[in-house]
């Protein structure tokens, strides 16, 4: 498993950086907790979760999230899946390297 504490100084939309993966989305499921702040899941169908300070919950796979500034938490992913997202990002930042 992967786990991760993020906190987040600005609003962060991850959708840009799933351009590579099938439909767009994350592939990884998530699991975690809020420890500040808020965040959204957006899932393939357009339905949404929001989960706030305090939540424990749960993202299924295809989905992105955008985190609210000042937004903190704890996330339990499984490793190969979380590895699929990072190298659609690496891919995502290089494109945008060569852009300049």
């Amino acid at each position: 498993m992967h786990v991760e504490i993020a906190t987040f100084d600005k609003e962060f939309d991850e959708t840009p950086f799933l351009k590579s993966l099938p439909d767009d989305l994350s592939p990884s499921p998530i699991w975690g907790y809020v420890l500040k702040g808020r965040f959204r899941v957006i899932y393939k169908d357009n339905r949404e979760e929001v989960f706030n300070a305090g939540d424990v919950f749960y993202a299924e796979p295809m989905h992105s999230v955008i985190v609210e500034a000042g937004a903190e938490c704890v996330t339990f992913s499984p490793e190969e899946e979380v590895m699929k997202t990072a190298a659609a990002t690496e891919r995502y930042l290089a494109a945008m390297q060569q852009k300049r």
